[in-house]
Order: structure tokens, then C-alpha cells, then sequence
């Protein structure tokens, strides 16, 4: 039996709205998930010193990757969500994004901190790797931040932008303390 361009259409509208604030928070808590392993890849770039191992510096690549490709299906589903979304739904959505936050902060602190380590491999591609997977991070992110908040009611929207701008500028602290030449 075949179907009618009414079941397909159906179909397809049943498929976009498929796309629910749940399943914004479960891609922002993959986010996370992803965030906390590209730290913990960053943590281990001490071994560095005593090992040489670049294998390290790929696994925060492959991890900076994995980051980037979580933030990327998140900012396609947010942006096939209503707009703007409930105060109630917007709420939760910057809960989540605030629980996020601290562990973006912190890994761009800590490959910042790791720099020289990373400089000590004599290796210049490395270094460049770190520095584009950054680059890619931080536009992904504010692509990600800026479909958020387009998506946000009017009373959220300070506190949104206040969160994207902290993001931001740490972003860009930590690219321009990796493109300074070493010292």
C-alpha cells in the first residue's frame, strides 16, 4: 500500500517537531559529558614531559572534535525549536548551559596552564592543532550561544548574554595566550 502525500507530509512535520526542550538539555548534558573528557585529555598532557607522547595531543584533538560535533547537532536541534520558547523552558535551558559553564571555563584555563607543556615537544603542529581545535571550539560555541538565545523570551535574554559574553571573552583570552610566541 502506498502512502498518500498527506502521510508523508505528516510524517515530516511529526519528525521536525520531534525537537523538544528535552532534547536540548539531553544535547546540552552531551555537551557537558564531551567537555569533561576533552579536560580530562587537556589533564593529561602533564605525561608530556616525561614521555614525549604526542598521542596525548591527539586524543585532546580527537576529544576537541568530539566537543565540536555535539555542539553542532545541538545548535541544528535548537534551531528547528519554536521561538521563542516558555520563561519556564528557557529557564531550564540556561540551568543547564550554567551547569556547562564552569567546566568550559576550566578546560580553557587548564590548556592555557598546559602550554608549555605542549611548547616543550619542540613540535610546531601541535601547537597549531590546540590552537585551531580552540578557534573551531569557540565559534561553534557562540554559533550554539547565539541560536540559544534566539530562541530565548525577552526576560532571559540579559542574563543569556551575560553568560555568552563571559564564555567569549574566555575564548579569547585563551586563543591569544596560545598565539603569543613563546617567551
Amino acid at each position: 500500500m502506498q502512502g498518500s502525500p498527506f502521510s508523508f507530509l505528516a510524517s515530516a512535520i511529526a519528525a521536525t517537531l520531534g525537537v523538544s526542550i528535552e532534547s536540548i538539555l539531553v544535547d546540552i548534558s552531551e555537551i557537558k559529558r564531551r567537555v569533561a573528557s576533552l579536560d580530562a585529555a587537556i589533564n593529561t598532557c602533564s605525561t608530556f614531559c616525561e614521555t614525549g607522547d604526542s598521542t596525548i595531543a591527539m586524543n585532546i584533538h580527537l576529544c576537541a572534535e568530539d566537543t565540536r560535533t555535539a555542539i553542532i547537532k545541538t545548535i541544528k536541534d535548537v534551531k528547528t525549536i519554536p521561538s521563542p520558547v516558555t520563561v519556564s523552558d528557557g529557564v531550564r535551558v540556561l540551568n543547564s548551559v550554567n551547569s556547562l559553564k564552569p567546566l568550559v571555563l576550566e578546560a580553557l584555563r587548564r590548556v592555557v596552564a598546559k602550554k608549555p607543556i605542549l611548547q616543550s615537544l619542540g613540535r610546531k603542529s601541535i601547537m597549531t592543532y590546540v590552537t585551531e581545535d580552540l578557534i573551531e571550539l569557540n565559534l561553534t560555541t557562540s554559533a550554539l550561544q547565539d541560536a540559544l538565545i534566539s530562541r530565548a523570551p525577552a526576560q532571559l535574554l540579559q542574563e543569556a548574554n551575560a553568560i555568552k559574553v563571559e564564555i567569549d571573552n574566555a575564548f579569547a583570552v585563551a586563543i591569544a595566550a596560545l598565539n603569543r610566541v613563546k617567551e
